[in-house]
């Protein structure tokens, strides 16, 4: 059985670019915490990576809860952003529901 570590450094391993230090650290955080990560930066700095790690280590590890609303969050106060962050993880993930940003 892999390891929340293993994991953490498979994702980061088959990203196609370099992530930024602050993203690996977030993730790392993240992966050895059981409390989870909280992580605030700019617009366009990446935290969708940050959260999209997340949703890669529930798909690895099948620990996916019965309703697919519970099986990640993302929260922006903008619309505009919520969508930008709906099409980056639709890009890697199956999205099964959509709520509304709004």
């Amino acid at each position: 059985m892999l390891s929340r570590e293993d994991i953490a450094f498979m994702y980061l391993e088959q990203l196609p670019f370099e992530s930024y230090p602050f993203q690996e650290e977030a993730i790392l955080d993240g992966f050895s915490s059981e409390q989870g990560t909280l992580v605030c930066a700019p617009t366009g700095m990446g935290k969708t990576l940050i959260a999209e790690a997340g949703i890669y280590e529930a798909m690895k590890t099948g620990n996916r809860r019965e309703n697919p609303d519970e099986n990640g969050i993302c929260v922006d106060f903008r619309y505009a952003l919520c969508e930008n962050a709906l099409y980056d993880f639709s890009d890697n993930f199956v999205i099964r529901h959509q709520k509304n940003c709004a």
